[in-house]
């Protein structure tokens, strides 16, 4: 069983994003033409350090996104942890066509430590 794993407020955060084609077939590099994420509240919607449609050119798949201090904020002070939201687009070439897109939304819980006992 896996544990929940929380994020602390103004911490360093890596995201692995593992990209795959229709078929669930990991993708390689050259063939993912690009990659954009934006980062939200998931309670308001709000983007989070202006993070909206950041385009990014990964590398390697999968893909360590780095999230920094500014991206892993308590934007609800009353807060004990909040949910953040990770919305992922990524264009791609496979056998079946050119310019394919996939989504992904992943949740990410963040600690507010000014609020820890």
């Amino acid at each position: 069983m896996s544990e929940k794993v929380v994020i602390a407020e103004g911490q360093d955060a890596f995201v692995v994003l593992d990209m795959k084609d229709e078929d669930g077939v990991r993708l390689p590099v050259a063939a993912i033409a690009a990659l954009t994420w934006t980062l939200r509240d998931a309670e308001t919607g709000a983007v989070i350090n202006g993070r909206a449609a950041v385009l990014t050119h990964p590398d390697a798949n999968p893909y360590d996104l780095r999230l920094t201090p500014a991206d892993n904020v308590i934007v609800t002070a009353a807060k004990a942890e909040e949910l953040h939201r990770l919305e992922v687009l990524y264009t791609y070439d496979s056998a079946r066509g050119s310019g394919l897109t996939a989504r992904d939304v992943i949740a990410l819980p963040v600690r507010n430590l000014s609020r820890m006992p």
